[in-house]
């Protein structure tokens, strides 16, 4: 706010009138019935404000002048002094009204990136080791493991995979796990599974030096399911600077979805590109950007190795 300037000045109040009103009011003279004593008492204050003497408003205050005309009293200075200084404070802000609190916004799903096509091989394959599950359901499992040149046994041991650590796994620690077979056998077949479990079977070698293979393991499920995942529907197919780009719906099963596959058909013939391992990777991406005309097929399959209805699509990439 701008400076208006120095304002006139102000009378002083009367000392005298101030101590006096403050001796009446400190030590009991004033009585509340009493409306003349009253009226004295407020004209004594503002006489001391106006700076008259205290026997002119003794004058003032005649009784009888009090019944019919009411005391005049003296504008206040300093009160006047508070008003000009109160109007000349700015407007107060009314409070605003309270507000809703902000409803959370939905949480943006995450993008699942595209899986990418496995890149070809172009050197030996170096051969290792491996189990698989063939069969499976509630009351039995099916085993089979690669040949290990020199062997004397094999072991296989079995734990629920909700207990199994795999970190321990992987070092060759199986104290956690029961042995389940041990032979030299190359297909084995546990027929007293615990029903309604996830299994975790890990297969160990043992060679005619002492020494052992590293651990390899294979999953199964001990429940009876033979219905495949629902169909691939929605499927596009994209042509982009990167490859063709695939695009489908994810499906649905009843028990436990396994994978999706993504294959060239060639001459009537499929050639596994890749896949996802989740029902969101529903985006492949073929990273070959040459031209010409591809037909492409996607399969998903449950844990049980049920497999849906396919679903292909054929797309010619232009040159460039």
């Amino acid at each position: 706010m701008a400076d208006a300037g120095p304002s006139a000045p102000r009378p002083r109040p009367t000392l005298c009138g101030v101590r006096h009103a403050w001796r009446t009011l400190r030590y009991g003279q004033l009585r509340s019935s009493s409306v003349a004593t009253i009226l004295l008492v407020v004209a004594i204050v503002a006489g001391a404000c106006s700076g008259s003497t205290l026997e002119e408003i003794g004058q003032s205050q005649d009784p009888a002048a009090a019944t019919t005309t009411a005391p005049t009293v003296a504008p206040n200075p300093v009160g006047a002094a508070a008003s000009d200084a109160a109007s000349d404070q700015p407007e107060p802000t009314p409070p605003s009204e309270p507000q809703p609190a902000p409803t959370p916004a939905d949480p943006v799903p995450t993008a699942v990136e595209p899986a990418v096509r496995v890149p070809e091989n172009t050197g030996p394959v170096i051969a290792t080791n491996w189990v698989a599950r063939t069969a499976m359901d509630a009351d039995s499992v099916e085993l089979v493991w690669s040949p290990v040149e020199q062997a004397e046994a094999y072991r296989v041991y079995r734990q629920l995979t909700r207990d199994a650590d795999y970190d321990a796994v992987v070092r060759g620690d199986l104290r956690g796990a029961d042995l389940v077979y041990e032979g030299i056998d190359l297909a084995w077949t546990d027929a007293e599974v615990p029903t309604g479990e996830f299994l975790t079977y890990v297969l160990v070698a043992q060679v005619v030096d002492g020494r052992q293979t590293e651990p390899r393991w294979t999953e199964a499920l001990t429940v009876n399911d033979t219905e495949p995942p629902s169909a691939i529907t929605g499927l596009v197919a994209e042509s982009t600077p990167e490859g063709v780009l695939l695009t489908w719906n994810p499906v649905t099963d009843n028990v436990e979805f396994a994978a999706y596959s993504v294959s060239l058909v060639e001459l009537g013939e499929r050639r596994y590109l890749g896949g996802g391992a989740s029902e969101a990777q529903t985006s492949f991406l073929d990273t070959d950007t040459s031209a010409g005309t591809r037909l492409y097929e996607v399969v998903a399959s449950d844990f049980h190795d049920n497999q849906s209805t396919a679903a292909t699509i054929e797309i010619t990439r232009q040159a460039g």
